[in-house]
């Protein structure tokens, strides 16, 4: 099977069960490296950390209408933003939502999961688009482990994403529970 057909049979999976809706964490899940909220370095070069499987997943979902966003603790959105733009491309990168721990959205500054930040980018969504986005059609990809059993435990679909094996992100959605 080739890349793009395998990331086309991950989106069908995804719409098979339900999903409308992603998270993606930033750190060491969209990128390769962790920043902590505090990198100094040029967007380019953070770019270059993108992983190759999520540069290209996020483009098949956002083909199939399956909404992204990318939820992180970081507070550095508009590097987030530019780091995203470099990566997907304009035509991609417009259409996610960015839920930073940097104030701009009333977030409080939880650090207790990622819920609210879904909670916050599926309300735009549903708002933008006149969808509905439910816990049970949410799916959060997160290295975090912690953050993956916060959302399984509040009835969110999770994806425990092993940095040290991005190559197995299409096998751990195809194989997500129906």
């Amino acid at each position: 099977m080739g890349d793009q057909q395998a990331y086309l049979e991950g989106a069908d999976v995804l719409r098979k069960i339900g999903v409308n809706f992603v998270g993606i964490d930033f750190d060491q899940t969209f990128i390769s490296r962790h920043t902590g909220g505090r990198w100094f370095g040029s967007a380019e070069e953070l770019a270059t950390s993108a992983r190759e499987e999520f540069k290209n997943l996020v483009p098949v979902l956002l083909d199939s209408d399956i909404h992204v966003a990318i939820v992180t603790f970081s507070g550095q959105r508009n590097l987030i933003e530019q780091v995203l733009r470099l990566s997907l491309g304009d035509k991609y990168a417009s259409r996610i939502i960015i839920r930073a721990r940097d104030g701009s959205w009333g977030n409080g500054g939880s650090r207790e999961g990622k819920q609210k930040y879904l909670a916050s980018a599926a309300e735009e969504f549903e708002r933008l688009h006149g969808i509905q986005i439910t816990r049970s059609t949410t799916l959060l990809i997160d290295d975090d482990q912690h953050n993956v059993e916060i959302a399984l435990d509040r009835g969110v679909r999770g994806l425990w994403f092993i940095p040290e094996e991005p190559e197995n992100l299409l096998n751990q959605i195809i194989s997500l529970p129906v």
